[in-house]
């Protein structure tokens, strides 16, 4: 029911045992994270998308994080990639976002 080159971003879900997301929606995407560690603690959809738990690959799905996206170290592959950004949200991603914005007159 997703179209093609479509972009998800999932922020609900908070442990490994959970997920938003279906699987067939999950194996159809690119999955991106926002820190490799903090997703292998909190993120269930990369966890739980492969069928069989005990073959190893559930990891495989993620392409990268969101470091290597913001500085152009990643890039979508294909104008009909869909692209999946799993958050599990990180303070410190917060408090650098909003110094940025505060030091900008323009964005306030």
């Amino acid at each position: 029911m997703v179209r093609p080159g479509t972009h998800l971003n999932a922020v609900g879900s908070y442990r490994t045992d959970m997920r938003e997301l279906a699987t067939d929606l999950i194996a159809a995407s690119t999955v991106y994270v926002d820190d490799i560690d903090a997703a292998h603690h909190e993120a269930g959809e990369p966890a739980l998308a492969d069928a069989d738990p005990e073959d190893g690959r559930q990891w495989d799905r993620v392409a990268g994080d969101l470091a290597q996206l913001v500085s152009g170290k990643l890039t979508r592959r294909s104008r009909e990639e869909i692209t999946l950004f799993k958050s599990v949200g990180l303070a410190v991603q917060d408090l650098a976002v909003a110094r940025l914005v505060a030091a900008r007159d323009d964005l306030l």
